[in-house]
């Protein structure tokens, strides 16, 4: 059928989106399953793609298809013309089930005492893989922390029975993200791939929501485990860490993960937000935290935050935000081999020396 191979560069000029693709992949909205959140992703150094919400996959030709509705031999005809300079018409650009969205109904988000039983419970019929466990010992973490913190390795099978034993045992599943139901009306829990879940806690101890750490990602390693856009699931939302009882004075950085690791190797509380831009959980946390007697912050954000502007500005939009709360507020910083906090303390235990 081809004189010539066709690439996915080829092809994606030709397609109705608004893209522009650099690198060795790129994530799209899927056209098969009406994906609203990119989980299409394509590569372009292999030529394929692959829908991690609904399992849609193939090559170069599927891909224009999914676009295109036609047989394979007559996409290719008409990918060749268009590279020649021809112009073609059609009557529609993309598939009728692309155009019309189907509504998916959703939960209303459960309270904070519900997630956490279910989540418990959850990660009580789960384990953490051996890969998994070296990986947070090899982070500063003792086996009796990574046990208390009740990190697993996300369950790549048996989703349905999982939730019938949560079911079994009481546990509410409707509005806690991560849960849906199939088409078959039965519960099931989102695989957003290979990783291990971390417990994202609040003031109470309480399980809010889980981030996974991806095991492999082309966009980004940490998560949120979400069933949005999901029939009967529920979105996760940007919820703040705490790692340790409050203090008058606390410790602020990025990554929750990273936060309870710093906690567990200075003993200071720490309080972690998603991201350097995500802020929005936190603003709505920082008068609960003067209120119990936060008075004084102290951030520490990766040390590459001294170079990119982007994080120069997030930086300085939290300095406002304490200030607007009241709160007294510095900086930690440290040697810029280092980036992350977590990095520095582990090896300044390694060499039995204080941080701060």
């Amino acid at each position: 059928m081809q004189s010539f191979s066709l690439t996915m560069q080829d092809i994606l000029p030709l397609l109705p989106l608004d893209t522009v693709a650099k690198g060795r992949s790129v994530d799209l909205p899927c056209p098969a399953c009406n994906d609203t959140k990119k989980h299409l992703n394509i590569n372009l150094e292999k030529n394929v793609f692959r829908c991690n919400r609904c399992g849609e996959h193939g090559g170069v030709l599927s891909l224009y298809c999914l676009y295109y509705p036609q047989s394979m031999k007559s996409a290719f005809h008409e990918i060749q013309r268009q590279l020649q300079g021809e112009t073609v018409h059609r009557k529609m650009a993309v598939p009728e089930k692309a155009v019309a969205k189907k509504y998916v109904s959703q939960s209303l988000l459960a309270d904070t005492s519900v997630r956490d039983k279910t989540y418990r419970a959850l990660l009580s019929l789960l384990c953490l893989s051996s890969d998994h466990e070296k990986d947070l010992l090899r982070r500063g973490l003792s086996y009796q922390m990574i046990e208390e913190n009740l990190y697993r390795t996300v369950p790549m099978t048996g989703q349905a029975m999982l939730c019938q034993k949560l079911l079994e045992q009481g546990c509410t599943l409707a509005g806690v993200p991560g849960f849906y139901q199939a088409k078959s009306g039965h519960w099931m829990f989102v695989s957003p791939g290979r990783g291990f879940l971390i417990p994202v806690l609040d003031m109470a101890g309480c399980i809010q929501g889980l981030i996974v750490r991806l095991d492999q990602s082309h966009k980004g390693k940490y998560r949120w485990v979400s069933s949005y856009d999901y029939q009967g699931g529920v979105k996760a939302y940007g919820w703040v860490h705490i790692a340790g009882s409050l203090q008058p004075q606390i410790l602020l950085t990025e990554g929750h993960l990273k936060g309870e690791i710093v906690h567990r190797l200075t003993g200071q509380t720490v309080v972690a937000v998603p991201g350097v831009n995500n802020l929005t959980e936190l603003k709505r946390l920082l008068p609960a935290l003067y209120k119990q007697g936060v008075r004084r912050v102290m951030t520490a954000y990766d040390m590459d935050f001294l170079r990119k502007e982007p994080v120069k500005r997030a930086y300085h939009q939290l300095c406002v935000l304490l200030e607007q709360n009241k709160f007294a507020y510095g900086s930690y910083f440290w040697p810029p081999k280092y980036n992350g906090l977590d990095d520095y303390c582990l090896a300044c235990q390694k060499e039995k020396i204080r941080f701060y």
